[in-house]
């Protein structure tokens, strides 16, 4: 496990993590506004709620990398 984590780190994924974050939860956001306008549309909700979930792990994925890097950058200096 200590081997994946290592391999990991060195490919320093925060900010493709940070991105990534910031794209799903706006996309949810616009989701959730659309799901709004169209209330006959469930389904488009239901998709905004997937993206809100799927935003917070990836926030919690952005969390953790950076945890990461600012070890390396400490190390470093």
């Amino acid at each position: 496990m200590q081997a994946v984590v290592d391999a990991l780190k060195a490919w320093q994924l925060h900010p493709v993590a940070d991105h990534f974050t910031v794209a799903i939860v706006v996309i949810a956001v616009l989701a959730d506004l659309l799901a709004s306008l169209f209330a006959s549309r469930i389904w488009v909700r239901y998709m905004a709620t997937s993206l809100m979930v799927v935003g917070a792990l990836a926030a919690w994925s952005s969390n953790v990398t950076g945890g990461w890097e600012a070890s390396r950058v400490w190390d470093n200096s």
